[in-house]
């Protein structure tokens, strides 16, 4: 009986943590995907442009996708994930108690 119990302990396990990878893997997916759409959509004006679709050529495409995709390098935001820390560390319970704002701390820290 307790091996029955400790081999479907494991099983559960193996099964949460299986779960936890995939959710890792796909988000990595979404992310490289995020990151490349661009260059995706960069294609698909160039192709346009090369069939006669649109009034454009390609190239003035391709600089305006490369500005895009330079832009969105360039402004990324990542106070985000600098408060997701500082709320499952724990950082942030005390300073609610203050009669300061906290997005103000959290800005000062960038």
């Amino acid at each position: 009986m307790g091996l029955f119990k400790a081999l479907r302990k494991f099983l559960v396990l193996v099964e949460v943590y299986y779960q936890y990878m995939l959710e890792y893997r796909s988000e990595i997916f979404f992310w490289m995907l995020s990151g490349i759409l661009p260059f995706i959509l960069m294609g698909i004006w160039i192709k346009l442009a090369e069939l006669g679709v649109l009034e454009m050529e390609g190239v003035d495409f391709a600089r305006y996708f490369l500005g895009v995709f330079i832009t969105q390098e360039l402004v990324s935001v990542w106070v985000i994930w600098e408060f997701e820390a500082s709320v499952l560390n724990g950082f942030l319970s005390p300073l609610l108690l203050n009669p300061t704002i906290p997005c103000g701390i959290t800005l000062g820290c960038i």
